[in-house]
């Protein structure tokens, strides 16, 4: 088994150096402080990655969102079932990695369990192509996965982007050799795990089953095949050889003596010596095991499965639409002679983790029953310029009449709605206090409160609680830094239209900015913040900065990928300067320069490519129209020039509006 889990590493030897544009994680619980002192702010800062996204399960007290505002957390919350997949996508110029496995972005998963993860990289230089309907399938999981997000539009619509941008990339990337093992991706959404196993296995004879799991199933009231993976899977559920040798099965988990175990014991007892029983050893290996694995050894063919999915009834033998988990896992199927029994325990160190249990079972753990599910809020999101909170989620049962919002460690109410029917609702809260004045910049700052949201009956009655974090919204992670609402005021015309601007010299640009802020605070002289450049430096870089796009689209022969990269460098450089940035005059010429280079850019589409539809797609005209469109030109220049300028934006703007 993997011994130690370094996302950060993988990732960084995955970018080469290039902009890691979207990131999305996945997990059942979620450690923000953690994920963002070792994965996030790493990738912001170096990466210049924009906007982070984790979509984390519904237990409250397995999320935790941390400090850092400018990730976006989202709940996944649901009425049957848990929300358990653990998977990391990014996306480079030209390419997605993704790591999938076991591995939640909490303490545990990030170093402290025994974990299986496998990176994937898909780009057309890969060392290792991987087959493009691995991705595909994944692509379509996370489709699935926003439809079912209690969230704010625009939160979902982010999520849709970086699925939008790795499919751009999926779509151009050639098809991997058909040779080798057979590797796919399952969820369970539409059809249990372990019913796709057994159709990927086929017939081939089964001689025995590896399972590695920490958790499993229970004793359910009703013991027979139906409520019994255990069973299901030594009896009709796998075509089993009819001289299969006992044990059937190894099954390697975790017992502790004297703590109570969640065992199928009454299978265990009624199968007897077809099942192996093993226990972690903590003297080989301390990290409490958390990988996951079912390998089935037929006699032709070996089938593995690993990911997120333990051995349990909700996580492979129920989908979504029985009440399942939501799981994903990757599922690997090679011929017998390269993949035998002696081979995988090798490989995962099976004999050495594992020992023989010998002895009585540990004592019985019985499950309480779940408690009804009520509700769930997917996100509670502010915006810093209207100064709005909104409550997005759901009800489920007519039992909730409305919802109250307060500050968890104040008591103080911000709202309480009228009555609330069952299905999704959206609570506006106009004013909301989340902003203090910061004393060492004077500038505002988000306020670290928790909010409380309760489910109350019709006589007031508090039947459901979800304490949580607030998301902001924001298009840039470093607009929201260290908590202060800075937006692009601390962008510098050098830091967005210089070329050769690094994510790392972004990010000293706004250290530099807060730097000053606090000096003037403190009444200390400090050099001036060289907010604008001369005129003719300014000149030179805007020339530069375009001429510089324009070799890039060149090279990469105007590529979807590289319009969609263009586009929303040259919309953040657009916000920008609508936001003030630069002055007037600045902002006329440099208004004049984009429309002429974005004119130039949208004719070489159309005559690069014979349907310039998808092309046209990816370069979102019509968000590049409203951003072109939304900077003020200088009322003080000179009328002919501003004429001239404003004719040239009319023209621009309509000729994407025309291919929006």
């Amino acid at each position: 088994m993997k011994r130690e889990i370094k996302l950060f590493d993988e990732l960084d030897r995955f970018a080469r150096g290039s902009e890691i544009t979207h990131a999305l994680g996945l997990s059942f619980g979620y450690d923000g402080d953690l994920a963002n002192e070792r994965l996030w702010k790493p990738l912001v800062e170096k990466y210049g990655l924009r906007h982070p996204l984790v979509i984390a399960g519904e237990v409250g007290r397995n999320v935790d969102e941390g400090t850092a505002r400018w990730v976006t957390v989202l709940r996944a919350g649901r009425k049957r079932g848990v929300f358990h997949p653990k998977l990391v996508l990014a996306v480079r110029e030209d390419a997605v990695f993704v790591a999938l496995g076991s591995a939640n972005l909490t303490k545990g998963g990030l170093g402290q369990n025994l974990e299986l993860l496998t990176p994937l990289v898909f780009s057309q230089d890969a060392e290792r192509p991987v087959p493009k309907g691995v991705l595909a399938g994944i692509l379509e999981f996370l489709g699935d996965v926003v439809e079912g997000l209690p969230v704010a539009d625009d939160s979902a619509a982010r999520v849709r982007d970086v699925v939008t941008q790795a499919r751009i990339v999926l779509e151009e990337l050639p098809e991997a050799p058909r040779r080798g093992p057979d590797l796919r991706f399952v969820h369970s959404y539409q059809a249990s795990i372990w019913g796709q196993v057994c159709v990927i296995h086929d017939d081939d004879a089964v001689e025995h089953v590896l399972v590695v799991s920490p958790f499993l199933e229970t004793d359910a009231d009703v013991a027979d095949e139906a409520d019994s993976l255990l069973r299901h899977a030594l009896g009709g559920g796998l075509p089993w050889a009819a001289r299969a040798v006992v044990p059937r099965m190894t099954l390697c988990t975790v017992l502790e003596p004297n703590k109570l175990a969640p065992l199928p014991r009454l299978a265990l007892q009624e199968l007897g010596a077809k099942v192996a029983l093993r226990t972690q050893s903590f003297s080989e290996e301390e990290r409490p095991l958390h990988g996951k694995i079912v390998v089935v050894f037929g006699r032709k063919r070996t089938t593995m499965l690993w990911g997120s999915p333990n051995f349990t009834n909700a996580a492979l033998l129920r989908s979504v639409v029985q009440g399942g988990n939501v799981e994903c896992a990757l599922v690997l199927s090679a011929p017998a002679a390269g993949a035998s029994m002696e081979s995988v325990h090798e490989e995962f160190e099976i004999d050495r983790l594992f020992l023989r249990h010998r002895g009585a079972l540990p004592p019985a753990y019985v499950a309480p029953p779940p408690p009804e599910v009520l509700f769930e809020v997917g996100e509670a999101i502010y915006d810093t310029r209207t100064r709005v909170l909104s409550v997005h989620g759901v009800i489920w049962s007519k039992k909730v009449h409305h919802i109250r919002v307060s500050i968890e460690a104040e008591g103080v109410v911000l709202h309480e709605s009228g009555r609330l029917g069952v299905g999704t609702f959206s609570i506006p809260i106009e004013d909301a206090p989340l902003e203090e004045e910061d004393p060492e910049t004077g500038k505002r700052r988000l306020r670290a409160v928790s909010l409380r949201i309760e489910a109350r009956s019709a006589d007031g009655r508090v039947l459901d609680t979800r304490i949580m974090r607030y998301n902001v919204r924001f298009e840039e992670a470093l607009g929201i830094w260290n908590n202060l609402i800075i937006e692009t005021e601390v962008f510098t015309a050098d830091a967005l239209l210089a070329q050769a601007a690094t994510p790392e010299q972004r990010v000293a640009a706004v250290d530099a900015q807060i730097a000053a802020w606090k000096a003037a605070r403190r009444e200390e002289k400090s050099a001036p913040q060289q907010h604008q450049a001369s005129l003719d430096q300014f000149f030179r870089q805007v020339r530069a900065g375009l001429d510089g796009h324009w070799r890039r689209l060149e090279a990469r022969k105007m590529s979807r990928f590289a319009l969609r990269w263009w586009s929303t460098k040259l919309c953040r450089s657009l916000d920008s300067a609508s936001a003030g940035s630069i002055d007037g005059i600045r902002r006329t010429y440099f208004v004049a320069r984009v429309a002429e280079h974005v004119a130039r850019v949208v004719s070489a589409v159309a005559d690069r490519h014979d349907d310039a539809t998808a092309a046209f797609a990816a370069l979102e005209p019509a968000k590049l129209a409203v951003a072109l469109e939304g900077v003020p030109l200088a009322s003080d220049a000179r009328h002919d020039i501003l004429d001239e300028v404003w004719s040239l934006r009319v023209r621009v703007v309509e000729m994407l509006q025309e291919r929006a």
